[in-house]
């Protein structure tokens, strides 16, 4: 896993993606002594309660809606980040 190697201080994590999807990616930085308390916020276009709550449970600092400005999304960075 790249997130391993590189140790960034934050993961933006698409949900739809290919090969079991960005949930199962999750899973995997969570599975990881390496990654597991990094910061992963999910961007994806699913709005629905039950992504979002599974996202969450796996321990998410956040979720952006592909929709929202791209002030929103820099405004949930920081705060993830601390700045």
């Amino acid at each position: 896993m790249q997130a391993v190697r590189v140790k960034p201080d934050l993961m933006l994590l698409d949900i739809m993606m290919p090969a079991g999807g960005g949930l199962e990616v999750l899973k995997n930085v969570r599975a990881n002594a390496n990654t597991r308390v990094m910061p992963v916020i999910v961007m994806t276009a699913r709005s629905d309660q039950g992504t979002r709550d599974a996202a969450y449970a796996l321990g998410i600092s956040g979720y952006f809606i592909k929709t929202g400005s791209t002030n929103d999304l820099l405004a949930k960075i920081r705060r993830v980040l601390g700045e």
